[in-house]
């Protein structure tokens, strides 16, 4: 008869494996969104501050700028 606490752990091992690989994988940030994120800030006059597969973040005022005047959610106040 198999030993099944041997069993278990070699699968506990190979799936812990997979996590860590995915994981890792995942993490990685591409070229193309650092490319892409730089090319959005230049054109607003503004250089990267960071970049994540989620985010990317320019500095200087423009953005603030351009946010104050494309903000669609923005609601209007009546002074």
């Amino acid at each position: 008869m198999a030993d099944w606490s041997a069993i278990s752990k070699i699968i506990l091992y190979i799936c812990a494996t997979v996590v860590i690989i995915f994981t890792t994988h995942s993490c990685e940030l591409r070229t193309q969104i650092i490319q892409e994120c730089e090319q959005s800030c230049s054109g607003m006059g503004n250089r990267i501050v960071s970049v994540t597969n989620h985010e990317c973040v320019c500095s200087g005022t423009a953005i603030a700028e351009s946010k104050k005047n494309n903000d669609i959610w923005l609601i209007p106040r009546n002074e």
